[in-house]
C-alpha cells in the first residue's frame, strides 16, 4: 500500500454494513443454513434478529454471527457453515441477491483523496468476483485499494502493521466498520482513529466517532482527513 505521503490518511473501510447496505445477503445466508440443518425456523430467527440487532442468548454485533451461531445450535460443524456462507456469498457476487451501496460513500472518499490520501476497502467476503460486484453497485472507483478474504480480525491487525511499519502515524490511519471486535478493535489497540457504524445503538466498544450510517461519519472523516497532523487527544465524537 505503499506511494501516498506519509502524513495523508488512510482509511480502511469495511464492507457488509458499512459500505453495503441491505439485509438480503444475511438472510441468503441464512436460508443455506437452514436448509443444511432442515430447520426453516432459523430464517425466522434471523428476521427477526435484524429487526432490533438485540439477542441476549449469543451476543453477537452482526446477523451474519447471529445466524452462525443458530447453525451451530443446530448442530452443523465449522466446514458446513462455512460452505453454507460460500454458497450464499456467491449469489450476491453474482447480482441474484440485491444490495446498495451506503449514502455518504462518495463523500467521505471524496473528502480523504482532497486530502491526498486513499481510500482501502478491507472485508472477509471472498475476494473473487468483488470487484465486478462493486463495478454493479456503481462504486468500483471509490477505492485505491480491495482487499477480500481479509480474515479479520488478525487480518485487520496485520493490514495495520504494513501500514504502520511504512512510517505512517496511527492518527493518520482511520478504520470504519459495523463490528467492533473486526474492524476496530485492532485499530483501537494500536492508537489509529476508529469509526463504529452503530446500526442498532448498542455501543458494543469505545470509538472516536459513532453514527448510525456511514453519513453520518462524513462530517468526523472530513475533519480528520483535512488535518495535517492529527491532535495529541482523541476527537469527542464517539465514546
Amino acid at each position: 500500500m505503499t506511494g501516498t505521503p506519509r502524513t495523508a490518511p488512510t482509511l480502511l473501510l469495511d464492507f457488509d454494513g458499512t459500505v453495503a447496505l441491505g439485509d438480503e445477503p444475511v438472510l441468503a445466508y441464512a436460508r443455506e443454513l437452514a436448509q443444511a440443518a432442515d430447520a426453516p425456523e432459523l430464517v425466522e430467527r434471523v428476521h427477526g434478529f435484524l429487526a432490533t440487532g438485540r439477542d441476549d442468548v449469543h451476543a453477537v454485533d452482526d446477523g451474519y454471527l447471529f445466524a452462525q451461531a443458530l447453525g451451530h445450535e443446530l448442530g452443523l460443524d465449522g466446514a458446513r457453515i462455512g460452505r453454507a456462507y460460500l454458497d450464499s456469498r456467491a449469489g450476491v457476487t453474482a447480482g441474484d441477491v440485491p444490495l446498495h451501496a451506503a449514502p455518504g460513500l462518495r463523500d467521505a472518499s471524496d473528502a480523504v483523496r482532497a486530502a491526498g490520501g486513499r481510500v482501502v476497502l478491507v472485508t472477509n467476503a471472498p475476494a473473487d468476483g468483488l470487484d465486478g460486484l462493486l463495478a454493479r453497485m456503481g462504486v468500483a472507483d471509490a477505492f485505491d485499494a480491495v482487499v477480500g478474504d481479509a480474515r479479520k480480525p488478525d487480518g485487520m491487525g496485520a493490514i495495520l502493521d504494513e501500514l504502520l511499519a511504512e512510517g505512517v502515524p496511527a492518527s493518520r490511519i482511520a478504520s470504519v466498520g459495523d463490528i467492533w471486535r473486526n474492524d476496530l478493535e485492532p485499530a483501537f489497540e494500536r492508537g489509529c482513529r476508529t469509526g463504529l457504524i452503530d446500526r442498532f445503538g448498542l455501543r458494543r466498544g469505545p470509538a472516536d466517532w459513532v453514527a448510525a450510517d456511514l453519513a453520518g461519519l462524513v462530517p468526523y472523516l472530513a475533519d480528520w482527513s483535512r488535518r495535517a497532523e492529527a491532535p495529541a487527544e482523541r476527537p469527542h465524537g464517539g465514546l
